[in-house]
């Protein structure tokens, strides 16, 4: 009958058989708490790498002691970043129809057609096109039809021969587009990309990143569903604008409705 290799003794002068060896071996190795520190060998050079791959949800927040988070730890001093209270709209230049709640702000055109609703907030900052920025919305619309609504960094709607740019979504009934503009002299030209998939009636968090001169990312519940390419807005437009622009209108003799949750803007200083 032959003979199983790890059930052989590792030596004529004790009976502990290979396969004990190993287990041995193992159990000492993993018993001991300075395995693999030495120079070269894995934990050292894990110690040593600036970016190490850990699964989600992998940071125990026990671990982390009082005051050991600083502030350049949570927040970028690189970035002009702003998350405007919708809880008080004092801070805003707003049209009637306007009220802020408890952070949310609701619109309502009324009934009488062609009546446009728009806030953007007093003197904020001004983003330039020029540097990469990033924004965000929660929008929910209870109305979807005869309707256009647009938010945006910039200018949030195209007056024909006004100079103006903006970056962001804009609605058309119950249809939602990637949006922007570019302005070239005293005009600008709007470009569109419809977008599948969303119920405007659902709380939608909408998201741009913008990278001058190379393309914008158009986000709905972080699922990327455009970019833009082409035709960007122009990085020497120094003009004026806004961090957040929203404008709504009726096309009907209707009451159009819609609930703003949450805005933010961040851009490099």
């Amino acid at each position: 009958m032959p003979e199983i290799w790890g059930n052989l003794p590792k030596s004529q002068t004790d009976n502990e058989t290979i396969e004990q060896a190993i287990d041995r071996i193992i159990l000492e190795h993993n018993n001991d708490e300075e395995s693999h520190l030495g120079v070269g060998q894995s934990l050292q050079s894990h110690k040593a790498s600036e970016i190490i791959d850990h699964l989600a949800s992998s940071i125990v927040a026990d671990k982390i002691g009082d005051r050991e988070i600083l502030p350049t730890h949570t927040d970028d001093f690189a970035r002009d970043t702003q998350s405007p209270s919708l809880e008080t709209l004092v801070s805003w230049n707003k049209s009637t129809g306007i009220t802020g709640g408890i952070g949310h702000v609701f619109f309502s055109t009324g009934a009488v057609i062609s009546t446009p609703r728009y806030m953007y907030p007093w003197y904020s900052s001004v983003p330039t096109w020029n540097k990469n920025l990033r924004a965000q919305w929660a929008v929910m619309h209870i109305t979807t039809t005869n309707q256009i609504f647009y938010t945006a960094v910039g200018q949030a709607y195209v007056f024909g021969g006004v100079t103006s740019q903006g970056i962001g979504f804009k609605v058309v009934d119950n249809t939602i587009y990637a949006f922007h503009s570019r302005s070239v002299g005293a005009s600008n030209t709007e470009y569109l990309t419809a977008l599948e998939g969303v119920t405007l009636t659902n709380l939608n968090l909408l998201r741009i990143e913008f990278v001058p001169d190379t393309r914008i990312d158009f986000y709905v519940n972080n699922v990327l569903k455009a970019t833009h390419e082409s035709n960007l807005p122009n990085p020497a437009y120094t003009a004026g604008g806004t961090i957040a622009s929203v404008y709504l209108i009726n096309t009907a003799a209707e009451d159009k409705m819609l609930i703003i949750r949450r805005i933010y803007y961040s851009q490099e200083i």
